[in-house]
């Protein structure tokens, strides 16, 4: 399998599927943590 690396999005598997993301993060934030409570989506569409 091939992995792609970039600095911009980060996620971390979960354990039993590869397909399914425990966590994401956006230059560093907690997408699902901090960033959909708090951030309006043209501040999240800045941020990308």
């Amino acid at each position: 399998m091939e992995t792609i690396r970039t600095r911009i999005w980060q996620e971390e598997p979960e354990p039993d599927n590869a397909f399914a993301a425990l966590s994401c993060h956006c230059h560093g934030y907690d997408v699902y943590g901090d960033l959909l409570k708090q951030a309006s989506w043209i501040e999240y569409l800045f941020l990308l």
